[in-house]
């Protein structure tokens, strides 16, 4: 299941996106938003470099919250 959670802080949307799934590994989360391909899926991804990389043009940014289970991810 996921949750989209949408607020509006300190003059800025932010969004929160939650899911109930296995996580991102330990030995993952340091490299997420490292290029190319941290990924465990076949072929790896840039999906969340080129979206940290298009935040930051913005001022904005993207952050992973540590949490019991599942990913949750905050954009602001």
């Amino acid at each position: 299941m996921v949750e989209v959670d949408l607020a509006y802080r300190e003059g800025k949307a932010a969004v929160t996106v939650s899911d109930n799934g296995p996580g991102i590994p330990p030995a993952l989360r340091g490299s997420i938003f490292q290029g190319p391909f941290p990924s465990t899926h076949r072929g790896g991804g840039l999906g969340l470099l080129i979206v940290q990389r298009m935040l930051q043009l913005n001022h904005s940014q993207i952050r992973l919250v540590d949490g019991a289970g599942g990913t949750t991810l905050c954009f602001a």
